[in-house]
């Protein structure tokens, strides 16, 4: 686990400088490091068969509501859109927009949910409209990554009192009545738990506004809403973070050999570092099935 700050010390010993009088500050290297997870390293994650950071929003599906927008923190593609009822949940079908006029003599989706989906700008459409108010439409998104911060702008779970009440390892007035995301501490450093209210802050004792889900342990970071102390990538990616921000650093300054032999190094760490992450579930490899397949389930 590599904190923002560990990370800004590793990027200045990378570029030959000093922990003072640099040209570039401290709050601009976590700006570039942003850049690179969220340009780089984050497309190089997601594009290997992982399911890194995934998160899910419920929508009450509504009489007459066709439309229910998308997450605000939705990264790249849906991973996939489930209608839940009280006995179940089971995907729903997804189609072109062009293609919702052919639907009425399709013979209805092929799995057991009662409605189509369709991408329509930042909102998800359900076709047919609901003619009723029954069910919930989920969505399971990629979340995008988190600004880091400095470890002063966040705390780490010390103890856990209940659900609701956690002790932190220091006092921190900024929290108080305030938005906080819980970050793990495991793997690539995931929202355990996002936007939650915060009621109150007395000396290390933290009071929540509900109950934090049981997922949360002690030892997980504690920072304001779309920030993180720690880079949500897996660990054995902080190394190519480093020398890639090392290199913008470089070159911003005019450094153009240091920028030659950063950015070839880099190259050399995401070679070296692809084959660990691609791909990251060894499950039964995907399979592209036309809709209308009579090997589809439930045909």
């Amino acid at each position: 686990m590599s904190t923002a700050d560990q990370i800004v010390a590793r990027v200045l010993v990378r570029c030959g400088w000093g922990s003072s009088g640099n040209p570039v500050s401290d709050a601009e290297i976590l700006a570039l490091a942003d850049d690179e997870i969220t340009s780089a390293l984050w497309p190089q994650l997601h594009s290997a068969q992982g399911d890194w950071h995934l998160a899910t929003k419920d929508h009450a599906i509504t009489s007459g509501q066709a439309l229910y927008r998308l997450p605000a923190s939705a990264w790249g593609p849906i991973k996939d859109l489930l209608f839940v009822d009280s006995s179940e949940a089971c995907s729903v079908p997804v189609v072109n927009v062009e293609e919702l006029g052919h639907m009425a003599a399709s013979g209805g989706p092929v799995s057991r949910s009662p409605y189509f989906a369709y991408v329509d700008g930042d909102s998800v459409g359900l076709h047919p409209i609901p003619a009723s108010t029954s069910g919930t439409l989920r969505i399971r998104y990629y979340r995008q990554p988190s600004t880091l911060c400095l470890v002063a702008a966040a705390r780490r779970i010390t103890s856990i009192v209940d659900k609701q009440t956690y002790t932190i390892s220091s006092p921190i007035g900024t929290f108080d009545g305030a938005r906080v995301d819980f970050i793990g501490i495991g793997v690539a450093h995931q929202i355990i738990s996002a936007e939650q209210l915060v009621t109150s802050v007395v000396s290390t004792s933290m009071e929540m506004d509900t109950s934090v889900p049981e997922s949360v342990e002690v030892g997980d970071w504690v920072s304001l809403s779309g920030t993180t102390p720690v880079a949500q990538i897996p660990d054995h990616m902080v190394p190519q973070l480093v020398q890639r921000v090392a290199m913008q650093c470089l070159s911003s300054h005019g450094d153009n050999d240091g920028f030659k032999r950063a950015s070839m190094m880099a190259a050399d760490l995401e070679r070296r570092g692809i084959p660990t992450i691609d791909p990251r579930n060894e499950a039964e490899p995907r399979v592209i099935m036309p809709r209308g397949s009579i090997l589809r389930r439930g045909r």
